[in-house]
């Protein structure tokens, strides 16, 4: 039986703009190109429309399945994963340790003058900050 997946991301009060930033950083690693249109498909085909709270990537799923959709004020993650369920926990560990990471930059900013800042994406688990600051 296939169904649209409801996975929730564990974190609280979510910040739009950065998991914005997110899904664009997701779009380029996992190569899925952000759709114009808020709707995702199940394995049979069948529609859901979505509110402007999800931001849709275009993705090809298992049958006629496809986009992956994710809410901006939550991170919550929607789409038909059957037979795909490891894409669905890499895009959800990608979602939670970015967020982290980011939001930890945005943070040092506020608090230091900061010279440079980098952040490397090596995998979904694994995320590289790099900055230099004046203390």
């Amino acid at each position: 039986m296939s169904h649209i997946y409801k996975a929730k991301v564990e974190l609280k009060n979510v910040n739009p703009q950065i998991m914005r930033q997110v899904i664009q950083l997701l779009s380029k690693h996992f190569n899925m190109p952000i759709s114009s249109k808020n709707e995702i498909y199940d394995y049979f085909g069948h529609r859901t429309t979505l509110s402007n709270e999800y931001i849709v990537l275009q993705q090809p799923l298992l049958g006629k399945a496809r986009n992956v959709a994710i809410n901006i004020r939550t991170g919550e993650i929607l789409g038909d994963f059957y037979g795909t369920h490891q894409l669905l926990y890499k895009i959800r560990d990608f979602i939670k340790n970015t967020y982290i990471a980011l939001t930890t930059l945005n943070a040092f900013q506020q608090q230091y003058y900061t010279y440079s800042r980098s952040l490397h994406i090596r995998n979904e688990k694994e995320i590289l900050i790099e900055l230099e600051v004046e203390v």
